[in-house]
């Protein structure tokens, strides 16, 4: 009988080891395709794979960091934010998350003064202090704002 027990867990420990390894390499798989999709310029599909991914790997950072930029290439700026504050809360030393999170916010918040300093009346004492902040954060960006070319 306990012959039968010690033969039957082996085969349950070896069938346990080889459904791991198969994981494995389909995660390597997924991996591989995601990254391609990426390169390829194809970012709903990158992200797609990138979302299976986070799913299988609950705890690491930095595919979702990748998520991240994947549905930052595809204009999807808010949702690429969260999932780069989700990359922080695995891993708060993840430099690129945090560089890739304030170029998507300091690019919100430059949009943002733009359009205030588009709407609002200059002539309106109650938006004066509102157009200030706004031509500050504009003058700001600009400084910092890679130089363009033609």
């Amino acid at each position: 009988m306990r012959g039968l027990i010690i033969i039957a867990l082996s085969a349950v420990l070896c069938g346990c080891a080889a459904l791991g390894s198969s994981n494995s390499n389909d995660l390597l798989e997924l991996q591989r395709q995601a990254q391609q999709a990426y390169t390829n310029g194809n970012y709903a599909r990158s992200s797609e794979y990138y979302q299976r991914l986070t799913m299988s790997m609950p705890s690491d950072a930095d595919t979702r960091y990748r998520l991240g930029n994947s549905l930052a290439r595809e204009g999807r700026h808010e949702q690429a934010i969260q999932v780069y504050r989700e990359a922080l809360l695995r891993d708060p030393q993840h430099a690129r998350a945090w560089y890739n999170m304030m170029q998507l916010q300091a690019q919100a918040l430059t949009l943002t003064a733009m359009d205030a300093r588009r709407h609002l009346d200059r002539k309106d004492p109650r938006a004066r202090s509102t157009l200030e902040r706004a031509e500050q954060l504009i003058e700001v960006f600009d400084e910092h704002a890679p130089a363009r070319t033609n």
